[in-house]
């Protein structure tokens, strides 16, 4: 040993010792990272078994393939990662450093949450954060309903799509004859048809599965095929057909139809006026009633028609809709003014025409006259601006009567047509 000059020999001693401590801390740092690169795992009491407390994203598709970030600690050295009960191992997974894992889903055969157990030289950790797998879900399909001819094509909304093929989608029982995955939230499917050239007919069920795993039915996964007309055979307001109005316009209310096949309505027409928007109509499931939001028009009756895919239903007597004015009738003429006075077994039949006259009845028409007292024995309303009128002898009596008119909805507001009718 030799010592710098001018230096005391015992500084030159000490300097000498600290060199040789450092140098012996450097090779235990090599030996140890040569030992972990060779596998080995630190001794128990310098290692702990690994927590996790948290999955991002906590959930996702039953056919598995996400990808997610474990935290936790003691990831260091971790040589495995699993999922739920049955210890389905990762696809893959990456440590990233002690307290963070990328693992990627692998795919599972129930929906429902499930334990993250990692895994490393310790032992695993048996409690920590779950992982959710979700079914696959129908929120909306658009149109809600298609041809029986199976060449509709339907845009399904919800959720777990991804990799859906034809088999995985089926309408009633009936897998689609093909599949355009949008995203994992949408896709556009084509039914398929059957074997006579058309598909189930009325309400199903659309079911998506995936990975054995299928989606709820519900009132948003229902469908329908439609094979033929709508057929109307009553309407229903609890108003005797009447919607009431001010000043000869309507205001809408709501009505039921009554029939069969109204499945998948595009429209109701009331005369003119059509009702095309599908929150203002209702199908109960069986498709035999609907509930439509009555649109606003002139007063008077029209015809109520129901349109699905196959066509328009027909009209007669019972789909016939009267708007009413709450407004007092008006009167422009009767025709004719004179009525035989001698006849005794049926009086006279008039026009009168005006506007308002939807729904009067005899019970809104009164004749006042100076000595006798005929009355109208029946009124049939052609139009909102004519009436058909049969009225009563008159015991003989030659005379002019006046003829007033009722708002068939509000007995207060009358017209008054002075010397409508002349007994001769």
């Amino acid at each position: 040993m030799s010592f710098r000059r001018g230096a005391p020999p015992e500084t030159e001693i000490m300097r000498s010792k600290s060199r040789h401590k450092i140098k012996l801390f450097f090779a235990f740092l090599i030996a140890a990272g040569l030992a972990f690169a060779a596998g080995e795992v630190l001794p128990a009491s310098a290692q702990s078994a690994p927590t996790v407390t948290r999955v991002s994203p906590s959930s996702g598709p039953v056919q598995g393939g996400q990808t997610i970030v474990i935290t936790g600690t003691g990831f260091t050295g971790t040589t495995a990662v699993k999922f739920g009960a049955a210890g389905t191992n990762a696809t893959s997974f990456a440590v990233m450093n002690d307290k963070q894992i990328v693992a990627v889903v692998p795919n599972a055969s129930a929906a429902g949450a499930v334990l993250m157990e990692v895994t490393n030289g310790t032992g695993a950790n048996t409690t920590g954060a779950n992982y959710t797998y979700l079914a696959p879900k129908v929120t909306k399909l658009d149109p809600g309903w298609a041809d029986n001819d199976g060449s509709g094509r339907i845009t399904i909304t919800g959720e777990g799509f991804t990799g859906a093929v034809a088999a995985d989608v089926q309408f009633d029982n009936d897998a689609v004859q093909a599949v355009w995955v949008i995203s994992d939230k949408q896709m556009v499917v084509q039914p398929a048809a059957d074997s006579s050239g058309s598909v189930p007919y009325g309400q199903i069920d659309v079911v998506v599965t995936r990975n054995s795993v299928a989606s709820a039915t519900s009132d948003d996964s229902k469908f329908v095929f439609t094979s033929d007309v709508p057929t109307i055979t009553q309407l229903e307001d609890g108003s005797s057909n009447q919607v009431t109005g001010t000043d000869g316009v309507a205001v809408g209310g709501t009505m039921t139809i009554i029939g069969t096949r109204l499945w998948g309505l595009d429209q109701v027409a009331f005369g003119t006026t059509r009702v095309t928007n599908s929150a203002d109509i209702t199908v109960a499931s069986n498709g035999n009633s609907a509930t439509v939001v009555v649109p606003n028009r002139s007063a008077g009756p029209v015809d109520v028609v129901a349109t699905n895919a196959a066509g328009d239903s027909v009209t007669n007597l019972k789909t016939v809709y009267s708007y009413y004015s709450t407004s007092a009738p008006t009167i422009t003429r009767i025709y004719p003014e004179a009525i035989d006075k001698t006849n005794t077994t049926g009086g006279g039949t008039v026009l009168i025409t005006g506007r308002g006259l939807t729904g009067v009845g005899t019970s809104e028409i009164t004749l006042t006259c100076t000595t006798g007292s005929p009355t109208a024995t029946s009124a049939t309303s052609i139009s909102d601006t004519s009436l058909v009128v049969v009225l009563s002898h008159n015991a003989g009596n030659a005379e002019s009567c006046d003829v007033t008119i009722e708002n068939p909805t509000d007995n207060t507001k009358t017209v008054t047509k002075t010397a409508g009718v002349r007994y001769v």
